[in-house]
C-alpha cells in the first residue's frame, strides 16, 4: 500500500522507489524518508549533476583532443548531440553512453571519471 509519494508499505516494512525502481527496504518510515529524500537531491529534476570534481573540465578536454565537432561524435557514438551537451554542462554520463564515448574520444573511462590507480 502506498502510504506517501515514492514509499509503499509492505508487511510492516517500508519500501522506496525513485523513478518506478526499487530503492531498498527500510524498517522504518523515517528511514524511508530519509532514503527518498536523499535520492531526490542527489538527482535533482530527473538529472544526475556531476559531483565528481573534474568531470565536465575532462570530457570537454577530450572532445578539443579529439579534433571532432560534437555531430562527428555523435554519429560515431551513436549518442545525440543534445546529450553530449548536457554531458558538456555538467550531467553524468549513464554507464553505457560513458562506455561509447570513452571509445570514440579514445580515452579511458576511468579517465573521464578521473579515476586514477
Amino acid at each position: 500500500m502506498r502510504i506517501e509519494k515514492n514509499i509503499e508499505e509492505k508487511n510492516g516494512k517500508y519500501i522506496v522507489y525513485h523513478n518506478g525502481n526499487y530503492c531498498g527496504t527500510y524498517e522504518t518510515i523515517t528511514e524511508a524518508r530519509s532514503e527518498r529524500d536523499s535520492r531526490k537531491a542527489v538527482h535533482k529534476g530527473g538529472k544526475r549533476t556531476a559531483y565528481l570534481q573534474g568531470f565536465t573540465e575532462r570530457f570537454n578536454q577530450a572532445i578539443w583532443d579529439s579534433k571532432m565537432d560534437i555531430s562527428m561524435i555523435s554519429k560515431q557514438s551513436r549518442v545525440s548531440r543534445s546529450v553530449i551537451w548536457s554531458y558538456q554542462n555538467g550531467v553524468l554520463p549513464k554507464c553505457d553512453n560513458l562506455a561509447k564515448l570513452a571509445v570514440v574520444l579514445n580515452v579511458s573511462a576511468d579517465y573521464l571519471l578521473g579515476i586514477e590507480r
